[in-house]
């Protein structure tokens, strides 16, 4: 029986795009303007949640109510390792997953492209990035064959000269796997909002 510890290292990402209402807009609004800030700025201040007194909104990524985004960032400073029974058995990196510059694919992925994000008058688009142990996955299988490792990574563009592709999940012989724990730093967050 093998053990198998995947860990995703590097720049993770977080993205949450929301649609409101007028009147919910001019709610959101509102409660910024009592921190005397822009809600691009209030949005992180978890009082700012608090001021709302709306309990579906308990941090900002509660905002994406039509779209939420996880993942490792493809970036030449991410890169997943595999263990198996404590060895490190390979290091891949998120750029090589897609094999644009290879013959045939090295791994087993699929790419779901989220699309353009068309910014209307009451959406907000907002975009953590953080830095460390982005995803750590523990399993055990009878015999641990690459072939049998699924990635799924998915594209989204937030702005015309923001394009984004996340390693979103991870599955095994048909079995998604789930994250056991992330220990990573705020590295840089923003707002689009009109």
């Amino acid at each position: 029986m093998d053990k198998v510890k995947i860990t995703c290292f590097g720049i993770g990402c977080r993205i949450a795009i929301g649609k409101f209402c007028i009147e919910d807009w001019e709610k959101l609004h509102g409660a910024a303007k009592i921190f005397n800030s822009q809600l691009s700025e209030a949005i992180f201040d978890p009082a700012y949640c608090l001021e709302l007194s709306d309990r579906k909104f308990k941090t900002w990524f509660d905002f994406g109510n039509s779209l939420k985004l996880t993942g490792l960032l493809q970036h030449y400073q991410s890169s997943i390792e595999i263990r198996i029974n404590g060895k490190k058995q390979l290091k891949i990196l998120p750029i090589d997953l897609t094999g644009d510059n290879l013959l045939f694919p090295l791994y087993q992925i699929s790419v779901a492209d989220m699309g353009s994000i068309h910014p209307s008058d009451e959406t907000l688009t907002i975009v953590e990035k953080e830095i460390g142990t982005v995803a750590n996955y523990l399993f055990e299988t009878e015999n641990f064959l690459i072939d049998n490792l699924h990635f799924t990574l998915n594209t989204i563009s937030v702005r015309q000269d923001l394009n984004y592709s996340l390693l979103t999940n991870l599955n095994y012989s048909g079995r998604d796997l789930i994250s056991k724990k992330s220990d990573t730093v705020i590295k840089e967050r923003f707002v689009l909002a009109p």
